[in-house]
């Protein structure tokens, strides 16, 4: 009996040595990096039985906090031997994980990794976590500062382009000087082959209805004529406010690459803590030079600008001296025109009118229809007929209550007109009949 008191006395003081061989490990362990703070709480309770909880605390790439992980820890320690088993395990790792406690660190095996988790107060772990918070603050604002770095990077970028589209429209602008010119000739070499082949008519008084017909598409050319020197005009306007807004936008690129540069050192700031070196800032800002102040769109604005300028000044003198010749072929076709008009067809009842048979060339070139009746094909200025209201391409249905099926049926009808007695007339005019009175001087 005494000697079995005696050996469990020993084995108790023996035991008493072994406990005391290591520190408990009931504590707070915590491994922590930039985005992620795990934490193990481990209660030793009996020795050699492990129990606790594993929270992982991280922040995503943006510096969002993400919810924390919390599972359940079960193992036993055995001298410096651990061994934990994690419920749900921990992401792609096993449940099974094993490690080495050395007193202050607990070592952990996760796959072909160690983790060492260090011995700390709650205070600490608390501490850790602020900082993990701030690491997101710091995250989101470095996203914040790059995407404004991208942002005025793209603008930059943009002008780039643009200053390429400016480029190619205004070499497209430069070979249309060509077209300008030969636009102009074709015109005056067709108004002088009309006036050369018109002045015999005109020579010989022929009725005007039997010149050619080239003599009034001259007279209805004043709208082509007229939209190409506006065409000519806009575009020196459109060049004008396009090379104002580029050079605009240019006179922005240093200001910008100070942004750029201001903006860059902030993320350094804010994402490794330190501003750039001098030699960082020089290689950066020359980066940046060479890519827009030297780059080769802003090379070929600069130098398109002035053939842009003079290819211009070259369609307006075009323009300018092809119209007055035009102009001048034209008034002397009209002069002959009006002549014929007063001298031939005021005689027609003395209204100033031409009168033509509706053919589907005339219909077509009227945009008349083609039905019984006769085309006042031009009307006098300050005549009778313009001053009682008839138009060209007006379609004549009825003169005086008698129906007019032809010009034939027409002719008789205007010499039976009575001076100064007024006569109804219908017509057909885009498509609706009108009525207006005319009376023969």
């Amino acid at each position: 009996m005494v000697l079995l008191i005696r050996f469990l006395a020993v084995l108790s003081a023996l035991l008493s040595i072994l406990a005391c061989s290591r520190s408990t490990i009931s504590s707070l362990f915590v491994a922590k990096s930039e985005s992620e703070v795990d934490m193990l709480n481990l209660v030793e309770a009996p020795p050699g039985h492990l129990n606790g909880t594993f929270v992982v605390s991280s922040i995503d790439e943006g510096g969002t906090k993400k919810n924390d992980e919390i599972h359940n820890v079960t193992g036993s320690v055995y001298q410096d031997n651990v061994s934990l088993q994690i419920d749900n395990g921990i992401l792609e790792h096993p449940t099974n994980i094993v490690g080495k406690f050395d007193g202050k660190t607990l070592s952990l095996t996760f796959g072909n990794n160690v983790v060492t988790f260090y011995r700390m107060s709650q205070k600490e772990y608390q501490n850790d976590l602020s900082v993990l918070e701030n690491n997101g603050h710091n995250r989101q604002q470095v996203r914040m500062v790059e995407s404004n770095i991208k942002s005025k990077l793209d603008d930059l970028k943009r002008l780039n382009d643009d200053l390429l589209s400016f480029v190619k429209w205004g070499n497209e602008r430069i070979q249309h000087v060509n077209n300008v010119r030969a636009w102009y000739a074709n015109r005056l070499a067709a108004y002088q082959n009309c006036l050369d082949t018109i002045r015999p008519f005109a020579v010989r008084r022929i009725d005007s209805s039997a010149w050619p017909l080239c003599a009034f598409n001259i007279r209805g050319d004043n709208y082509d004529r007229k939209e190409m020197v506006k065409q000519i005009a806009n575009m020196r306007e459109e060049v004008r406010e396009r090379e104002t807004i580029l050079n605009r936008e240019i006179n922005t690129i240093p200001e910008k690459q100070a942004n750029i540069l201001h903006l860059k050192e902030a993320a350094c700031a804010l994402h490794e803590h330190k501003l750039p070196s001098k030699q960082e800032v020089d290689a950066y800002m020359n980066e940046l030079s060479l890519e827009f102040e030297n780059s080769q769109p802003l090379t070929e604005f600069m130098t398109i600008l002035p053939k842009l300028h003079r290819a211009i000044d070259d369609d307006l003198e075009i323009s300018m001296n092809g119209e007055t010749k035009l102009s001048a072929i034209s008034c002397e076709l009209d002069g002959m025109y009006k002549s014929q008009l007063y001298n031939v067809n005021l005689k027609r009842g003395g209204l100033g009118i031409i009168i033509k048979e509706i053919t589907p060339e005339y219909a077509a070139s009227c945009l008349a229809p083609m039905t019984k009746g006769a085309l006042i094909w031009d009307v006098v200025m300050d005549s009778p007929a313009e001053k009682g209201g008839i138009e060209k391409c007006d379609v004549i249905k009825s003169f005086d209550g008698k129906p007019v099926e032809n010009i034939v049926t027409f002719l008789p009808l205007l010499e039976a007109m009575k001076p100064k007695v007024p006569v109804t007339v219908q017509a057909i005019r885009s498509g609706k009949l009108v009525t207006v009175e005319v009376a023969k001087p």
